[in-house]
C-alpha cells in the first residue's frame, strides 16, 4: 500500500521557486518602468498641470 508521501521531489520545488522568482521580478520591473514613464509624461506636461 502506498503511503502518499513523495520521496525526493526537491527539483520540482526549486524549479517552482525559480519560475515564481522570475515572474515576480518581471512584474516588479514592469511596475518600475511604468512608474518612470508616468513621471516622464508628467514632467513633459509642464509645471502646474494636474490630471
Amino acid at each position: 500500500m502506498n503511503t502518499g508521501v513523495i520521496q525526493g521531489g526537491w527539483e520540482f520545488v526549486w524549479a517552482a521557486y525559480a519560475v515564481t522568482a522570475t515572474i515576480l521580478t518581471g512584474y516588479g520591473l514592469s511596475i518600475f518602468s511604468r512608474y518612470r514613464a508616468a513621471l516622464r509624461r508628467r514632467s513633459a506636461a509642464g509645471p502646474g498641470v494636474t490630471r
